[in-house]
């Protein structure tokens, strides 16, 4: 048996994460990295095979203005969606090929073992979050059916009040959730001077199933014309949840015209809308409907108010991969945020380790470890260094490495982060990246994958 010691070297901010055959790095180590088994040979550490193992994967996140050197942190950045399905908010995909040598076939190789990674970012906050995948606005008559699960049912008045020249305007939107359970708005708003609403007397209470009115907080009132709008502050909205749905309002709003009553009545909602988890994602191959994988939240991190919520999460695939071979792989909705980050910024991707073998190919020994390391110069810890034990290596003459490993927050931008093996006499040799050869930027969000097409297929990750 063999050890093998790795050290990660940063200069601003770096995270480390997981990491994959078979060794890996990086610095206050969270959750220690061991080594991974099949469910079908939970006994098996070590694959003794003539084949190898390859990793795809690819992001889910990107710049909204992008650029091959842009850095995630205090910027803006984007979910990526790329799979033409509506029912999903996230998705890229990478392609799986084997790897031939001394004459074998890829189509021949078979898989043995496939594990799933997904890793990403959001701000501090509960396991799930609501995203919206539909929207609806507009004139709403008495019980409009605005979802499947919840109408609207809304009514206008005016009258007169001393001291104002014109009509106050009051309108009210009633939610019905068919369960029972109702939540009714009411706005009230009066023409100012110019022929403007006014905001200073504008008001909006609710009351939920019948109770005492409250004031509505979270938004702001504006106005302008014939319009007074009321808008919940993203992204904080207003969110109605029931047993079969979820709803969210982002603003209403009223009109007066000249001190008479209007025909149009506006409530903007979001509905049917994603409740996204981190430890549940979706995954297919090529055309195939996805398939729902849902983890326990020890697979193998999901911390929420520490390490910057930056959450790792791994799923054994074998079976899956193992039925469908080389292609096209997709993950999506993964639980992941638009906006601007703060200085640690926003990401999320994906890896997918697969181990096969293949009668033609040459011997090898392959271990997969993993586990999470936590990276920010910030705390004062430079470097740290990960043992990895408990795999075979030859005892003389040369030895070749074959090693992979994922990781997130690797800014292009930030440089002096590399990535060191120690040698036989204790000194550490810094490896250069694959890419471009730079022993200062080892971490460059680049994803290297042995030439595997991705989509999206960008630079910067």
């Amino acid at each position: 048996m063999a050890t093998l010691k790795i050290r990660m070297v940063i200069g601003l901010i770096a995270l480390s994460i997981l990491t994959v055959c078979p060794f890996v790095s990086f610095a206050q180590v969270v959750k220690p990295f061991t080594q991974r088994t099949s469910v079908a040979s939970p006994d098996q550490t070590i694959y003794h095979i003539k084949g190898d193992f390859t990793i795809i994967g690819n992001t889910n996140m990107t710049l909204r203005n992008y650029s091959n050197n842009g850095s995630n942190s205090n910027t803006n950045m984007d979910m990526v969606d790329i799979d033409n399905d509506a029912s999903t908010i996230n998705s890229s995909s990478a392609q799986l090929n084997f790897r031939e040598e001394l004459g074998s076939n890829a189509e021949c190789s078979r898989v043995i073992y496939a594990g799933l990674y997904w890793s990403g970012r959001n701000s501090e906050g509960p396991m799930s979050i609501y995203r919206e995948t539909a929207g609806n606005s507009g004139n709403y008559t008495n019980n409009s059916n605005i979802s499947d699960n919840v109408s609207i049912t809304t009514t206008k008045t005016s009258y007169n009040e001393t001291g104002y020249s014109n009509s106050f305007r009051v309108d009210t939107f009633k939610f019905d959730d068919h369960n029972g359970n109702t939540y009714v708005f009411v706005m009230k708003g009066s023409k100012g001077t110019n022929d403007a609403q006014s905001v200073n007397s504008a008001s909006l209470v609710v009351s939920v199933n019948g109770g005492a009115f409250t004031s509505v907080s979270g938004g702001s009132f504006s106005a302008s014309s014939n319009n007074l709008s009321y808008t919940f502050e993203s992204p904080t909205p207003y969110v109605i949840r029931t047993a079969s749905s979820v709803l969210i309002i982002r603003y209403f709003r009223i009109r007066l015209n000249n001190g008479s009553i209007t025909s149009n009545d506006y409530a903007t909602v979001a509905y049917n809308v994603k409740d996204l988890h981190k430890n549940v994602v979706k995954f297919k191959y090529e055309n195939e409907e996805y398939q729902t994988i849902t983890v326990n939240t020890d697979d193998i991190l999901y911390p929420n108010g520490q390490y910057n919520n930056m959450y790792v999460g791994y799923a054994e695939v074998t079976d899956y991969v193992q039925a469908h071979g080389q292609g096209n792989y997709f993950l999506a909705d993964m639980y992941l945020e638009n906006g601007d980050g703060s200085s640690v910024g926003y990401y999320g991707g994906w890896g997918l380790v697969v181990v096969y073998e293949n009668s033609k190919m040459r011997w090898r020994d392959i271990t997969i470890f993993d586990g999470y390391a936590h990276v920010r110069n910030a705390t004062g810890a430079s470097h740290v260094e990960v043992p990895i034990s408990g795999f075979k290596a030859v005892q003389v003459g040369k030895v070749d490495v074959k090693v992979g490993f994922m990781a997130g927050e690797g800014d292009v931008s930030i440089t002096g982060d590399g990535m060191e093996i120690k040698k036989l006499d204790n000194t550490w040799l810094n490896i250069p990246n694959p890419r471009t050869g730079a022993t200062n930027n080892f971490f460059n969000s680049t994803i290297q994958t042995e030439g595997n097409p991705r989509n999206p297929n960008l630079q910067n990750n």
